[in-house]
């Protein structure tokens, strides 16, 4: 790790008015000032060289296109800045292109036009910044990975006094509820603006001002147009729309300038035949071979010498040239350098250096394509390559590589390799190295490409740990990242292990280990209900809400978030075992917690108040309150899509899983269109997650499919709903097959489907092998759980019974229609309003009418 320095904000320095000590740079790649040497904010723009690279053109300090599309923030921004406070702290937030530094560059040349001082800064060193009488604007860029430095920065502006006018802007993909603890810890609240700005799509008109200023402008620069000519490569408005149409990043405007540089580059190719990851991709593998010509004219050993050297940067985020050359001389094999000369001269030479730095190739999404694609060229090596360039920077590199595994993976779909693969394969039983780690991994850099590291570096330190306390913990949290990766029995056979330590802690000091019993039980009965053993589920939450009510009783702050999260899963354990009655109980207890946490730290609540308003609406549609569902699902969808807009990665599951649901409350109260809407984009972006990780998200994916089926069905699309009902059948069957405890009730609800749709266009042989095997996995479910599989077993055998009807079997559909009637009566009789009462009355129309065409002789 670097060591920290001090950030010391003085009073004396504000009120006296000359400048303020921060930790910084100027820009990427200026100098330390010496000293107490004072230097201007600065937004570091750059011309545009001869013969430029293509990522300098894609670059915002380059300023290649007309700003377009952000007035709208632009507006937020500068009424933030001139608000009547002292000291203010907001986010910009958005996906990797989104455009968020540009926009915090033009705001901060604005407010440079207003005699503000204005720029940004690099949380690396400390320097020192000039103050302004009209205002200061510091702007940090990506704040995650200087998670010690911030919060350093937020405890100083805490204790300034009120003779400023001081603005400080995180630009960052994370939402500012990773901020919240951090936030509170420094007593900073009441300086941060909750109302951050979320950058969001572009619209066809503003990309095609982006798109159409970048062509002309990458084209005069590369010398494919003339000024006398610059329309050559403009895109229609239609164009420009269909092409925004192809792939969701296309809405980004790093994506609408590549392709634009591409069109300049390539101007006889229609551009709308190509994807944005498809042009940047293109861009890179140019950019590579650049680099490798120049490798070449150096006559270096190997000719991705360069460019490996530009992959370490981009997860270091900078490399000196001395630190290089000790990279070669420990071990020149993984470079290919000629060290017989002056290495330092030689790498300076080739003209790739800023000073006496090799900065990390921008923009981000470029880097990431870049570093896994050169990385690749000798996957022997990646482990060791990326362990270098961790070196100086461990948790700023962590939070690097999520974001560059995220840029690569699912932005870009490149899958067949991965950075967080190797880092594993460095780390896995290597005591220091996965203590090292251990000791920075933590929620605030936490990402699911950062799950396999986890796992490994608790599976590593359970090997080498003797003392219980160090032991469950690692248990404890290796069950955490085996669950995430989709791994439910490694994960319950950690979470046991873990409680069966704090079991015996607890038992000498409840004090002490309590709280960590009942997390590891709240865990325990997760991983179980996934097993499908609903009993043990049901007793394991239920000892952990008895201990944190008991907490919570006496330290509610403390405590009363985790007790929500417990009553959130004993309301689903309840509801597993046929008590819906306590499970709506339990969910509303929930969300009344963290409604009233969210109300004064939204940041930090907002998350687990959408998941019990989730939660929620299932518990009321289910208790036949369809309107109460609609309502809650409305706020978890739009809580959760504004934090998937901030924070993809993290919660575009959530709010796939809430669109999942909303599709099905929208179905209940008549809108059929507004349920297929939501279940489409629930599909989408199942679909995505599970082609990286089918092992956690095609469980999903089935569900969503299964749910497809039923909303084409109801929109009149007979042959949609059936080739998604047989999508989910397949992907369940062969889930059913590994954890039939676990899948085989969703296999039978597929099933269920697929026999009525195919019994709907005629294939009566084929619906009646579906239901039937769905009849016969749901009678040996009810067997050993009636409350909960009664009933579904009751409307299998109806459907069973009706299909049998049609083809006038009636002897055995009229035994399965009153087997089925007899199962679902007493359900009824207690709960008359409840979402079986319509289905018996179904079934009892069916057998009086099958009775009828029996007793006519039809």
């Amino acid at each position: 790790m670097l060591s920290i320095a001090s950030i010391n904000i003085k009073l004396a320095d504000i009120n006296l008015g000359p400048s303020i000590t921060c930790i910084g740079q100027l820009g990427r790649g200026d100098e330390k000032i010496p000293g107490n040497q004072v230097a201007e904010l600065v937004v570091p723009w750059q011309k545009i060289l001869p013969d430029p690279n293509l990522f300098s053109l894609l670059s915002w300090h380059t300023r290649i296109s007309e700003f377009a599309g952000r007035d709208r923030e632009m507006a937020r921004l500068v009424k933030w800045a001139k608000s009547n406070h002292p000291i203010r702290i907001n986010f910009v937030v958005g996906e990797g292109g989104a455009g968020k530094s540009r926009l915090a560059a033009e705001f901060a040349e604005k407010m440079q036009g207003e005699n503000w001082s204005a720029g940004f800064i690099n949380l690396r060193k400390p320097i020192n910044f000039p103050m302004s009488d009209a205002g200061t604007l510091l702007i940090v860029d990506y704040p995650e990975e200087y998670v010690d430095r911030v919060k350093e920065l937020l405890g100083d502006l805490a204790h300034l006094g009120p003779n400023c006018q001081l603005r400080v802007l995180f630009l960052t993909r994370q939402s500012p509820e990773r901020w919240a603890d951090i936030i509170t810890s420094a007593n900073a609240n009441n300086l941060v603006d909750s109302n951050y700005i979320t950058l969001n799509r572009l619209d066809a008109q503003d990309a095609k001002i982006i798109y159409n200023t970048t062509a002309c402008k990458a084209g005069e620069t590369l010398g494919h147009t003339s000024q006398s000519d610059p329309g050559h490569a403009l895109i229609p408005s239609d164009a420009m729309d269909a092409w925004m149409k192809i792939a969701p990043e296309n809405h980004r405007s790093l994506f609408i300038m590549a392709a634009a540089v591409h069109s300049a580059e390539n101007p006889d190719d229609e551009i709308v035949n190509f994807s944005g990851r498809q042009i940047v991709t293109s861009l890179v593998e140019r950019e590579i071979n650049r680099v490798i010509r120049i490798a070449e004219s150096r006559k270096l050993k190997d000719k991705y010498a360069l460019a490996r050297l530009m992959a370490m940067a981009a997860i270091a985020g900078e490399l000196t040239l001395s630190e290089i050359e000790s990279y070669i001389l420990d071990n020149n094999a993984l470079f290919g350098f000629n060290t017989d000369g002056d290495i330092k001269e030689e790498l300076i030479s080739t003209g790739l250096f800023t000073g006496d730095k090799l900065l990390a190739p921008t923009p981000d999404i470029v880097a990431a394509a870049l570093t896994v694609n050169i990385l690749a060229q000798r996957p022997e090596h990646a482990p060791d390559l990326i362990w270098a360039a961790l070196q100086n920077d461990l948790e700023g590199g962590l939070e690097r590589i999520g974001r560059l595994c995220y840029d690569a993976e699912i932005v870009l779909g490149m899958r067949e390799h991965s950075l967080s693969d190797w880092l594993a394969q460095k780390i896995d039983g290597d005591f220091d190295k996965c203590k090292m780690l251990d000791d920075i991994i933590t929620e605030d850099i936490l990402s699911m490409f950062l799950y396999k590291i986890g796992a490994v570096i608790n599976r590593t330190l359970i090997k080498y740990t003797k003392k219980d306390e160090d032991k469950s913990r690692y248990y404890n949290n290796l069950s955490y990242y085996l669950g995430a990766l989709g791994d439910t029995a490694g994960a319950l056979t950690a979470i046991r292990e873990a409680v069966e330590i704090y079991c015996r802690l607890s038992e000498s000091n409840p004090a002490k280990y309590e709280p960590d019993l009942a997390m590891s039980l709240n865990n325990l009965s997760k991983y179980l209900s996934e097993a499908g053993d609903t009993k043990e589920a049901l007793a394991a939450i239920r000892e952990a809400v008895k201990i944190r009510r008991r907490l919570s009783e006496s330290n509610p702050a403390r405590y009363k978030p985790d007790l929500a999260m417990s009553l959130n899963n004993l309301s689903s354990n309840l509801f597993a075992d046929g008590d819906t009655s306590g499970a709506l109980t339990a969910i509303r207890e929930a969300v009344e917690i963290n409604r009233r946490l969210s109300e004064s730290n939204s940041a930090r609540y907002e998350p687990e108040l959408a998941m019990n308003l989730n939660n929620l609406s299932n518990r009321l549609s289910e208790d036949g309150d369809a309107a109460g569902a609609l309502t809650a699902i409305r706020e978890a969808v739009e809580i959760r899509r504004r934090l998937s807009e901030s924070n993809p990665a993290r919660y575009k599951p959530d709010l796939a899983m809430s669109l999942y649901n909303l599709s099905s409350d929208l179905s209940d109260s008549g809108d059929t269109a507004g349920a297929l809407d939501a279940i489409r984009e629930a599909v989408e972006i199942r679909r995505r997650l599970s082609e990286l990780n089918p092992a956690r998200y095609e469980p999903e994916l089935a569900a969503s499919l299964n749910n497809l089926s039923n909303r084409l069905s109801e929109d009149g699309d007979a042959a949609g709903a059936l080739t998604a009902i047989r999508e989910a059948v397949e992907i369940r069957r062969r889930l059913s097959e590994s954890n039939p405890a676990r899948y085989e009730p969703y296999l039978a609800m597929s099933l269920f489907n697929l026999s009525s749709y195919l019994s709907a266009q005629g294939d009566t042989e084929g619906a009646l092998t579906a239901i039937c095997e769905a009849v016969k996995i749901r009678r040996r479910l009810s067997e050993l759980n009636s409350a909960r599989y009664e009933p579904d077993l009751a409307h299998s055998l109806g459907l069973n019974g009706l299909i049998l009807s049609s083809q006038r079997e009636y002897s055995k559909a009229i035994s399965l229609l009153n087997e089925g009637i007899e199962l679902l009566r007493p359900h009824v009789e207690k709960y008359p309003e409840g979402p079986h009462a319509k289905l018996l009355a179904t079934m009892e129309s069916v057998l009086k009418d099958t009775l009828n065409k029996y007793n006519s002789g039809e």
